[in-house]
């Protein structure tokens, strides 16, 4: 099998198992939880750098709201069985870099990975990232070539694949669907605020030695968990969060 087969194999592969990536991130933060390192004697900058991590997190989780609020049905969205495309895609966050929702993911991914402000952690990080996500691009981007052909080559040619162009924003096709978003988003949202809860914890207790709970993420993780738990009843035993069409969850 050729290299590049292979790696579009793999992508594919690992392309069902997407949804778990994020907790990949956890590992090595904490494998390598006594390396990580703080702004000695600033407990003001350490929370700026917090804060500023934080941010990124919310770029990244406002980048994907973008993405999906406005998703044309036919889709792959969070099907995970294999490559779904009815449409081709080519406005809203589309019309700017080819994957939207994986340049968001990485925000995220750094944003959580940086808490440990150890660059090395970053690096081994970043690598991983790539390493999955480079053959589920090149995997999709075959599916998507011998389905739309020279549409796509057009595309490709034209759009950036991980680097936006902000100026080659095109407004959407499809109207903003505020139920798409909660009804996809409310676990991402979820996930990425208990992330910086637990990091938190564990960055306490490798620094002064002992288990302490900020009471700001105490109280931003008990809203979270409560929000997910509404949202998630909503979605399962309502038609509060019905799309306007059927949509593959993960």
């Amino acid at each position: 099998m050729l290299l590049d087969e292979m790696l579009r194999h793999w992508g594919t592969r690992l392309f069902r198992r997407r949804s778990y990536v994020f907790l990949l991130a956890m590992v090595p933060l904490v494998l390598e939880r006594n390396n990580f390192r703080y702004i000695r004697g600033s407990h003001d900058l350490d929370l700026l750098f917090e804060s500023a991590c934080f941010l990124l997190a919310v770029v990244g989780m406002t980048l994907r709201a973008l993405t999906v609020g406005f998703i044309p049905t036919g889709t792959s969205g969070r099907n995970t069985k294999s490559h779904k495309a009815s449409v081709l895609n080519t406005t809203g966050t589309y019309s700017m870099v080819r994957n939207p929702l994986y340049l968001a993911n990485y925000c995220v991914f750094l944003a959580v990975t940086l808490l440990s402000q150890s660059w090395e952690i970053v690096l081994v990080n970043t690598l991983v990232f790539a390493a999955i996500y480079v053959p589920i691009i090149m995997s999709e981007e075959h599916f998507l070539l011998e389905k739309f052909t020279d549409d796509y080559q057009q595309y490709v040619q034209k759009v950036p694949c991980i680097l936006p162009k902000f100026r080659l924003w095109r407004k959407p096709d499809c109207p903003w669907s505020w139920r798409m978003v909660l009804r996809r988003e409310h676990d991402t949202v979820f996930l990425v605020v208990l992330a910086f809860f637990l990091i938190d914890i564990i960055h306490d207790q490798a620094e002064l030695g002992r288990w302490e709970f900020d009471p700001v993420w105490v109280a931003a993780v008990s809203v979270g968990a409560v929000s997910w738990l509404i949202l998630k009843i909503l979605k399962r035993h309502t038609k509060i969060l019905q799309t306007r069409a059927p949509v593959l969850e993960a």
